[in-house]
């Protein structure tokens, strides 16, 4: 979850010398088009780690923007883990070969694709050397990935980034320059 907090703007309310409303106001855009921002950053540093589709990742996180009365903005992702079938899975001799992440792939030994009675499609193993029991295998959970260091460390970097350049930006629109 990243949270976008806008604490001390009196410094640019002496610079607009406006009503502290429009000071609100200014902030508030500001804010939103941060946390878009880092909404797409985060897409961006999943799809470029692992191997999932742009739409998936989007699909799970929600923003709850920010107003002149609040002047806080959340980027939360919700999701269980993904069935690795939506991951990079290709079938060979031996089983499977499956790829999470990006320049990464395993042997699954005695892995294989079924496709259920429901339309679903998805990896299995099996436990013992019978035909049953089997199990499903799954890849992380979307707010995993997101929470990895280095993605974390882009997303940060790029919201203040953002955050500081539309400020000043939406500033000099209520100033008429």
């Amino acid at each position: 979850m990243i949270d976008i907090d806008l604490e001390g703007i009196e410094p640019i309310q002496r610079v607009i010398g406006k009503a502290p409303n429009e000071v609100r106001k200014v902030a508030s855009r500001a804010i939103n088009r941060a946390i878009t921002s880092a909404r797409t950053e985060a897409a961006r540093g999943v799809r470029g780690t692992y191997r999932i589709k742009h739409g998936d990742v989007l699909k799970t996180i929600k923003i709850v923007k920010s107003s002149p009365g609040t002047l806080h903005a959340d980027l939360t992702s919700r999701d269980s883990p993904i069935q690795l079938i939506k991951f990079s899975v290709s079938k060979n001799k031996r089983g499977l070969r499956a790829g999470v992440k990006k320049g990464a792939s395993k042997p699954i030994k005695s892995g294989f694709i079924i496709n259920d009675a429901r339309g679903g499609t998805n990896a299995f193993v099996r436990l013992t050397p019978n035909r049953v029991p089997t199990k499903g295998l799954y890849g992380p959970s979307v707010p995993q990935m997101i929470g990895n260091e280095q993605i974390i460390d882009k997303v940060t970097d790029r919201t203040s980034e953002m955050l500081m350049k539309r400020m000043e930006h939406e500033a000099s629109r209520v100033l008429g320059g």
